[in-house]
């Protein structure tokens, strides 16, 4: 059965068999689906044509390529590339799902900060952290979860620092869950959690620290996004202290994985309602907290660049200044040079030195 091969520029694959008429764009009722809002909600088309596959552009804002060619419509050979905004397909004409495959969502995420949620590829009884996450069963909840995660996206996408991010992505789950009444953002720094971010709809109920220590610690040890939806029937969470003390009647908790391994936990609760949170909020705060590890990285690295260029500029202004400022007087001489490193530094120098013979 032919495949495509989603891959983003990180290198994160999944796979999904293609079917005729499948639809890849920004809707939820599409078969590979793309956050990027250059995309639009059905933006490509794959049907048959004859014996093979085609690809069809439907007049998508930001193009269809094949090939690194714009396309209105492509018949697809074994190996071709598919390139739509924020994500980049391979054409597997040749292929089948191995015996013990089945059909799982997936969330990849391109290097435009998009992300794609598409029905990959997964042997039975594996559990990622991508397969944990059940199916969005029909389209309509499916349309208000994307939503959820294309308006927290947009919110902290524009952060300048770190900090602004993470006090950002609180205020926006915090503002895209009505029934939610706080939302921490907590950091593992040295086998401890370090509250980064809150928010709160009460000023009173803004304690950094008021959070079920037990749920986010088996969030974390798990690695899996956890929910509550009623603590009052919840034998084991429910139950926690920490709950019942502060009141807690349901919440959410995700861990924020950086390679595999916990960077921070994202945490959300209600004090007023049971069943405040749906079974698809876990799959939001644990898809919009995998961006967030992703900026994070990014921001990180742009950090470590600028202050690699500004140490590298300090080096070469010392190195300029280990050249002759002084020309030799050398009757029937002139002097010229030149010095440009094909980088910001060198190793080479030059210098005027007089014999001992006065020459």
């Amino acid at each position: 059965m032919p495949r495509l091969r989603v891959t983003d520029r990180d290198g994160n694959t999944s796979e999904v068999p293609v079917q005729d008429g499948m639809i890849i764009g920004r809707g939820a009722d599409a078969a590979v689906i793309t956050l990027a809002r250059t995309a639009s909600r059905h933006h490509a088309q794959i049907r048959a044509s004859g014996d093979g596959w085609a690809i069809e552009d439907l007049g998508g804002a930001g193009g269809t390529l094949v090939n690194g060619e714009p396309v209105q419509t492509a018949t697809l050979s074994h190996g071709d590339r598919v390139q739509i905004p924020g994500l980049d397909i391979e054409f597997c004409g040749d292929t089948a799902l191995a015996e013990g495959e089945s059909l799982e969502d997936s969330t990849v995420t391109a290097a435009d900060g998009s992300s794609a949620l598409v029905r990959s590829s997964a042997k039975s009884g594996e559990h990622t952290k991508a397969e944990l996450v059940k199916s969005l069963p029909d389209r309509d909840r499916a349309d208000l979860a994307l939503g959820t995660i294309e308006q927290v996206l947009s919110a902290i996408e524009v952060a300048h620092t770190p900090e602004d991010l993470l006090e950002r992505l609180a205020q926006a789950l915090l503002a895209t869950h009505p029934a939610c009444d706080r939302c921490h953002v907590l950091l593992c720094e040295n086998d401890q959690l370090v509250p980064a971010a809150s928010d709160s709809r009460v000023l009173t109920l803004l304690d950094e620290r008021a959070f079920s220590t037990t749920a986010v610690r088996q969030s974390i040890e798990q690695k899996q996004a956890l929910l509550c939806e009623s603590t009052p029937s919840d034998v084991t969470l429910g139950a926690a202290a920490s709950v019942t003390k502060q009141g807690i009647k349901s919440f959410v908790c995700a861990p924020m994985l950086r390679q595999g391994e916990p960077f921070g936990v994202i945490y959300l609760d209600s004090l007023r309602s049971e069943q405040g949170f749906t079974e698809d909020t876990p799959r939001v705060v644990d898809v919009v907290g995998s961006h967030a590890v992703k900026i994070l990285d990014s921001m990180e690295l742009l950090r470590t660049q600028a202050k690699l260029e500004a140490d590298l500029k300090i080096v070469e202004q010392v190195q300029r200044r280990m050249l002759p400022r002084v020309w030799p007087d050398a009757p029937g001489f002139e002097f010229a040079a030149s010095y440009e490193p094909c980088d910001q530094t060198g190793g080479d120098y030059y210098d005027f030195i007089r014999l001992d013979d006065g020459q």
